[in-house]
């Protein structure tokens, strides 16, 4: 009798292993992977470190007599140092996050902000359907997303080593699966999916894209602008738009070979294309080309100074994402109207009433970004934090050609 296939591959990236039971593979993942589990002496100089914790509280007892450790279980890790699984001291801001100028999430503002971005997108979307579509798609990889974030980051991770440079507008550093809402997170993670060139994973992003774009379709009228009859948003919900800006990225990218070129125009299907118009028309309305609206968006006095930065650049990179797509894809010909049959329209420069965002090498940066702010005289002001900002210096009045983001 020939021995059945092997169900549990390894979903890191150029590891071809496979088990045929789960735990062989969380113990491959765990000793291939990620480096073992060690314990620092948090009163060494040296920082000496013991791979077990009886050998820790033996040396302490030793050499360091009249401190005493905090137990082990009452240390909880930060969400960016548990998404990685490296060492945390429990204590916020921790070490990592301060070092590479990120929010920590045991700092109480970040928390609150977490909560927050949630909130205001759960209200642009059903998560119910977008949540089954997750379970869907995790339950063809080796393990389960949901339950694991271990299996997720592979795909995340080849979505910000080969995707993001071309389309720089989600923050990496700030990224963490567990937090993100589910239609942002199914959207990175199938653009992941695509961006491994791994035939079958391809195969399993379109069949994703082709779920969930159906159902971020059916529920336009949740998310796109509201009627005279609903309340205006209070939020943006910037996570669903970035989630459907990147479906209609990937309905383009699908069907080209290669990077996309920046003189390249495209064609859109109907759905797709009647995302892109919802999309438009919701944010010229909504006010995100707007610079005193982005600004509104963030109060300074409830967050740190890094957060209002970290939110006014992403709106405006999403807002220039969203210009290079339209040009691309409304230049081409389309005739694209929305449910409600008014026109569509290209963006054009005059909508752009921003100044450019800072550069890449500021965005991508994983360590000292709240110093590198601070120095650079970031108030907490979203007003003032840049002369760029200025409505003299705005993208409107610069009559420069402007490179876009990922041209």
């Amino acid at each position: 009798m020939e021995r059945s296939a092997a169900r549990f591959c390894c979903p890191h990236l150029g590891c071809s292993r496979s088990y045929r039971r789960r735990e062989h593979l969380k113990r491959h993942v765990a000793a291939s992977h990620y480096q073992a589990t060690t314990v620092e002496c948090p009163f060494c100089p040296t920082h000496r470190l013991f791979a077990r914790n009886d050998t820790l509280r033996q040396h302490v007892r030793l050499h360091h007599k009249e401190e005493q450790l905090v137990p082990q279980r009452a240390v909880s890790a930060c969400d960016f140092c548990r998404s990685r699984r490296s060492r945390c001291k429990g204590m916020g801001p921790c070490e990592t996050c301060t070092e590479r100028g990120i929010l920590c999430s045991l700092s109480r503002p970040v928390r609150l902000c977490h909560q927050d971005r949630q909130m205001s997108d759960t209200r642009g979307m059903d998560a119910a359907d977008i949540q089954h579509l997750h379970k869907h798609t995790a339950s063809r990889l080796s393990g389960n997303f949901t339950d694991n974030p271990v299996y997720a980051m592979p795909y995340v991770e080849a979505y910000f080593d080969k995707f993001h440079p071309s389309w720089p507008f989600l923050h990496r550093a700030t990224f963490d699966p567990a937090h993100e809402p589910p239609i942002l997170l199914q959207s990175v993670l199938m653009m992941g999916l695509w961006a491994t060139g791994d035939q079958k994973l391809q195969y399993m992003a379109v069949d994703l894209h082709e779920k969930l774009i159906i159902s971020i379709y059916s529920q336009r009228h949740k998310w796109g602008t509201p009627t005279k009859s609903q309340e205006a948003k209070p939020s943006w919900p910037i996570a669903t738009y970035q989630g459907i800006l990147l479906q209609v990225i990937f309905a383009i990218l699908r069907n080209t070979q290669g990077p996309l070129p920046a003189t390249l125009t495209h064609r859109l299907p109907e759905v797709p294309a009647a995302l892109l118009t919802t999309l438009t028309r919701t944010c010229l309305q909504q006010g995100l080309f707007f610079y005193p609206s982005i600004a509104s968006q963030f109060a300074p006095s409830d967050a740190p100074d890094v957060f209002v930065w970290l939110g006014i650049e992403e709106v405006k990179r999403l807002a220039l994402t969203l210009y290079k797509v339209s040009k691309i894809c409304y230049t081409s010909g389309n005739d694209l109207t929305s449910s409600n049959k008014s026109p569509g329209r290209a963006l054009s420069l005059a909508d752009l009433r921003f100044g450019a965002p800072d550069s890449d090498d500021l965005w991508n940066a994983t360590s000292g970004l709240a110093a590198e702010l601070a120095g650079r005289g970031l108030d907490g002001s979203p007003m003032t934090y840049c002369d760029k900002n200025d409505e003299t210096n705005w993208i409107s009045n610069i009559t420069q050609p402007l490179q876009t983001i990922g041209g």
